[in-house]
Parts: C-alpha cells; sequence; structure tokens
C-alpha cells in the first residue's frame, strides 16, 4: 500500500475534530477573506444518518471528488457510511469497533477508524467499504481518542490514547505494515484534539490540563506547546498556524507553530470542539452548545460569519473540493456548508419579466439542496413563484412590481442573508398599432364585392402580417395579406361600404374610412347596339354592361340577319373592363339582331335589332 497522507484528523470527548492541508510541497494560494461581498455562507444540504446512535466523527478525502465519511456509533457498536460528495447520499456502509471517535483519510482512500471502547483501530478500503485489518492497541492504551495522518510521505499514523495504565499516549503506526513505530506518554491527560504540522510535529489539546501539547517529529520528546484554557479541538493551516478552540471560553486561539507566545484569540459561538480549515485559509468551527459553525478570517482573526447547523455538532471536516462537513452528534445527521455567491442574470428588466437567480461559488458537479435558497426580495418585498431549474443550481421566476433602482436579498439556509446587488426597473416604450389603410376601393360582384386599398402610412411599433376587411351591415368579411381580397356570401340588392384594418404585434389598427356604397347584383348582361362606320365602311357598334363578371372576363357576340332566325357565334373574343363594362364592332349594312353571351353560355344579353343603313 503506497499511501502520500495529506489529512490530519483530531478527536474530541465524543466527537473527531479534522484538519484538511495540502502536503509538504503542494502550491496554495495565499489566505483570503473568509467571506467576500455578494457571498455568503450557507447549508447546502443536509445528509440524515440512518440509526439511533450518535454521529460521532466525519472525514473526506483529500481530493477533489473523494468520498464524505461519518461515524455513527454507541458503546455497544459502530458504523462507518460512505457519502457520495456530489449527491450527497449514502452509498455504502461497514461494521466498525465500538465507539468510532475519530477518522483519518489517506491519499489512496485508506479510511482508519479509531474506537474507542473497543480499544482498536479498523482500516478500511474507502473504495469497496471493507475492513481489511483491525489493529488492537497494546495493553494499557486504551480509549484511543484521535487518528491522523504524516503530512509528508513517511507513511506514518498518529493515535491518541486518553487512558490506561500506560496514561495518556501519543503513538505512531506504519500505514503499510501497520506495526506499531514508537509510542510517547503525554504529562498532561485528555489529549482530546489533534493535529499534524508540516513538520510531522503534533499538536494535542489536553482538555483537563488547559494546555496544548507538541510530540517533536525529530526528537520524538513531548513538551507543552501553549497554555489554552479547556482547549478541545485543533487544526494547522498551511502555514503552520495552530487553531486551537476552547470550550469554557468559547474562543479560538492561534499563534505561529514556532512561537506560542504570539497567541491571539477571537470570540465564537457557545461550546466550540471541531476545527478545519477552508481551501482558502479560513477557519471553520463546530460550536457545540450553540448548534452554529462559526467562519474566522485567518487575516484579521475576526469571526466574519455564523450559519445554523443540526443538533450538536462537534466534529468537523473539509472535502477536497472546499465543502465543510458537519457532524451533528444528536440529530444524527450531517451539515454539508459552502460559502456560496447568488447572482442575477440580469440586473436590468421590466416588472413581470422572467429573471434567473443562480448560486455561484460551488464545486463542479454539486447541486445545492432545494432548501438551500430561501426567501428572494427586491427592495425588502419578499417575491414568490420563483422554480427551480432542473439539474441546475439556478431558479428563475417573475420581476415583481417596482420601479427605479433596488437592492436584491436572498436568505440562505443557515440564516444569513446576503445583499446581491441591484435591479434597475426598465419602463418599455409604449406600444404602437398600426394606422388606417386609405383608398379603399370597392367593385360590386354577384352576392359578393372586390375591395381594395392602400397601406397606413404608418405601421406603429411592428410589421403589418395582415389585413382584414368587414361589411356594413355585417355578413362579409375576408382576411389576407395583400392589399386586395373578395368578400364573398353578401346578399344581392343590399348596398354595402367596407372598412379594411390591418394587425401587427400590437394588435388590430384604426379601421380605415368607409368605403362607397356598392350593391351587389345577380349576373346580368346588357347590351344596346346603334349605326357607325367600323374601319371606314358601314358597320354597328354594340356597348355592353356587366354584373358578377370580373375584369378581365370575356364574352363572344351571337349574330343572326333577319332571313335566318338562328344565333351563331362570331370570332371576336370581347373583354369586360374594370368597372364591368365592353365594346364590339363590326362591318355591317344589312339589319343584324346581336346578342352577347359568357364563354360557358350561362349569360345571355339581351337581343338588339339594329337595321340596316
Amino acid at each position: 500500500m503506497s499511501i502520500r497522507p495529506r489529512l490530519t484528523a483530531v478527536s474530541v470527548a465524543g466527537l473527531l475534530t479534522l484538519s484538511l492541508a495540502p502536503a509538504v510541497g503542494v502550491a496554495t494560494a495565499p489566505p483570503a477573506a473568509a467571506i467576500a461581498p455578494g457571498s455568503a455562507l450557507a447549508v447546502i444540504a443536509t445528509v440524515n444518518i440512518p440509526g439511533a446512535r450518535d454521529v460521532l466523527a466525519v472525514g473526506a478525502g483529500p481530493n477533489a471528488g473523494d468520498a464524505i465519511y461519518a461515524a455513527e456509533g454507541s458503546n455497544f457498536g459502530g458504523t462507518l457510511f460512505r457519502i457520495n460528495p456530489s449527491t450527497f447520499t449514502l452509498d455504502d456502509s461497514v461494521d466498525v469497533g465500538a465507539y468510532p471517535l475519530g477518522i483519518a483519510v489517506s491519499d489512496d482512500d485508506t479510511v482508519y477508524v479509531v474506537n474507542a471502547i473497543s480499544d482498536d483501530m479498523s482500516v478500511i478500503s474507502g473504495a469497496t467499504m471493507s475492513v481489511f485489518s483491525t489493529v488492537a492497541l497494546p495493553a494499557g492504551r486504551e480509549e484511543p481518542q484521535s487518528v491522523a495522518l504524516s503530512r509528508v510521505t513517511d507513511d506514518t499514523v498518529f493515535v491518541t490514547t486518553r487512558s490506561g495504565g500506560a496514561g495518556p499516549t501519543v503513538q505512531t503506526y506504519n500505514a503499510n505494515t501497520l506495526t506499531r513505530q514508537y509510542e510517547q506518554n503525554i504529562q498532561a491527560p485528555s489529549p482530546y484534539g489533534l493535529a499534524i504540522s508540516r513538520a510531522d510535529d503534533a499538536y494535542m489539546a489536553s482538555y483537563n490540563a488547559s494546555t496544548v501539547q507538541l510530540l517533536d517529529n525529530a526528537t520524538r520528546s513531548v513538551s507543552t506547546s501553549a497554555a489554552v484554557t479547556r482547549p478541545i479541538g485543533v487544526a494547522i493551516s498551511d502555514d503552520d498556524t495552530v487553531y486551537v478552540a476552547s470550550q469554557t471560553g468559547n474562543t479560538v486561539s492561534a499563534y505561529p507553530a514556532d512561537d506560542s507566545t504570539a497567541i491571539n484569540t477571537v470570540a465564537v459561538g457557545n461550546g466550540p470542539k471541531g476545527l478545519t480549515i477552508g481551501l482558502d485559509g479560513t477557519v471553520y468551527v463546530a460550536n457545540s452548545s450553540s448548534a452554529t459553525v462559526s467562519a474566522i478570517n485567518p487575516l484579521t482573526l475576526s469571526q466574519e460569519a455564523t450559519v445554523t447547523v443540526g443538533s450538536g455538532p462537534s466534529s468537523i471536516t473539509r472535502t477536497g473540493s472546499g465543502l465543510i462537513v458537519v457532524g451533528n452528534q444528536f440529530s444524527d445527521s450531517l451539515s454539508v456548508l459552502a460559502v456560496v455567491a447568488p447572482t442575477l442574470g440580469s440586473t436590468t428588466g421590466a416588472a413581470g419579466s422572467t429573471a434567473t437567480l443562480t448560486l455561484g461559488g460551488l464545486p463542479a458537479g454539486v447541486l445545492a439542496d432545494d432548501t438551500t435558497l430561501g426567501a428572494l426580495s427586491f427592495d425588502g418585498v419578499p417575491v414568490s413563484g420563483w422554480s427551480r431549474v432542473a439539474g441546475t443550481n439556478s431558479w428563475t421566476g417573475a420581476v415583481p412590481p417596482g420601479s427605479g433602482s433596488v437592492s436584491v436579498t436572498v436568505s440562505l439556509a443557515g440564516g444569513n442573508l446576503v445583499n446581491i446587488g441591484n435591479f434597475t426597473y426598465v419602463v418599455n416604450p409604449p406600444v404602437v398599432p398600426a394606422g388606417p389603410p386609405s383608398d379603399v376601393t370597392v367593385v360590386a360582384g354577384d352576392a359578393s364585392a372586390t375591395v381594395s386599398w392602400s397601406a397606413p402610412s404608418s405601421a406603429g411599433s411592428f410589421p403589418i402580417t395582415h389585413y382584414q376587411v368587414t361589411s356594413a351591415p355585417a355578413g362579409g368579411m375576408c382576411l389576407t395579406t395583400g392589399l386586395s381580397c373578395v368578400v364573398t356570401r353578401l346578399a344581392n340588392d343590399t348596398s354595402y361600404t367596407f372598412t379594411v384594418r390591418a394587425l401587427t404585434g400590437a394588435g388590430w389598427g384604426v379601421p380605415s374610412a368607409a368605403s362607397p356604397a356598392v350593391t351587389p347584383m345577380g349576373a346580368t348582361l346588357v347590351i344596346a347596339g346603334s349605326r357607325g362606320e367600323v374601319r371606314g365602311k358601314p358597320g354597328i357598334v354594340v356597348t355592353g354592361r356587366s354584373t358578377g363578371l370580373a375584369m378581365g372576363a370575356i364574352v363572344v357576340p351571337w349574330t343572326h340577319f333577319g332571313a335566318s332566325a338562328d344565333f351563331r357565334e362570331g370570332s371576336a373574343r370581347v373583354l369586360v373592363d374594370e368597372s364591368g363594362e365592353f365594346v364590339w364592332q363590326r362591318r355591317a349594312a344589312k339589319t343584324i339582331y346581336v346578342q352577347m353571351r359568357s364563354v360557358d353560355g350561362q349569360m345571355v344579353s339581351n337581343t338588339v335589332k339594329i337595321r340596316r343603313a
């Protein structure tokens, strides 16, 4: 087994505190402010651990995407659960020893669990969730409290014990062979917290002695590092700053590993226990009595944020992707925390328009729980009706009524409120419908009328898509995209006027003025004849008017002379003009009888007799 351990873990009287940091030589960014403007610490998921036993420890793999682990147990046994780091679902479990207090996870996903009542260490393959070794502690070394891994590549596992004939001890084991390497007695009792420095020195919080004990890696000697009232949790940052939680003082103390005289403190919540270091150097402390987690800025050593979690938060760890996981001892759950940065997709828009809010700052592939987003408010007024976009960390909804520039805030699970900036309302210009069409003309037909017009001088806010023609009295209508159409289903011998209106994206426009009145009639042909000169010779001229024939229709002359009563079809083809009129002429000196007929013979005019010249 080749291990490059990076994770340190400390246990605290029935809980585990984890400190996760890169191995020596790994480049890290300098610490930054804990909570940037526009961001807030939030509970993004809650994981319920099955069973009625206490959640005693949490741990996580050192790499992004590695699993989260939680140990639950009692005096009679324990179980290690594996949790998916993206979906936060329980995907496997394995039995361990009684009362598991400490977890450490190696770079190759080997999980070490120390069990305080069964006085042993379970060594587990995180990939298969199977125990491949149980290491019994030597006689006289009882109640293991915490376990941690070397921060350099010497394959060392650190374990502290609280009681037994040998008294409190710190022991080291070879991670490959699981054999004990050496042990040192800790003169101060109750070594609850444990953290490993970049030099592989071990720092242990001795609760009853109110001191932090130091195991020097080079000399293998134990000495007092610093005095802190009732210390219980320890974590060490990448720059080897030691952070210590004082349970009764409700403070976190900080000092350089090489200078314990330069110690400073910051007040946190009630009953601080577990500590861990975020990717950006932010220090997180689980406050068991106040059921909160505090975020401490490492530059100013000030508490910059708190968030409410479950009952009895005691153990805490950081995942490789930067999430903070808290074990709530008495509510049998885990709270997953992250600093999120809510943003609006657009900071301007009209009331009623659709807007999108996105929770930024989460690791790739991680979906926040639906309850992460609380009340969203514009100008202090909560809005409703916003819904989650499935499979994303975004919510969409309608912008509420308002005007000007207003602040937008959102409350997050855990109790924090974040201002995500200002939203500026825009007023859309008024929508203008099309003007009235003009120059409406009508030609009556048989129970119909052909209506033509000119387009409006202004189309308004949108292009014209259709025109509608309506008759008065009602009964006739047509819809077209052009500038003319035929209105049918009219009553013959009834006078009609017509109006036209245009349709655009703004709706129907202003109707035109009414057209001149026309009277549809049944189809007729009426002719009159007279003598005249045709191409310099005697001839006849026939004029006619039609109803029911459109412009361009053809009529045909039929004739006979006085000696015969049989009409014969002429060869001429006469066109009806736009007013329904037509003219035909031919040479003829004799008396002639004339009719005009439609091409299909269905319409026959009156007969005219034109006497000889």
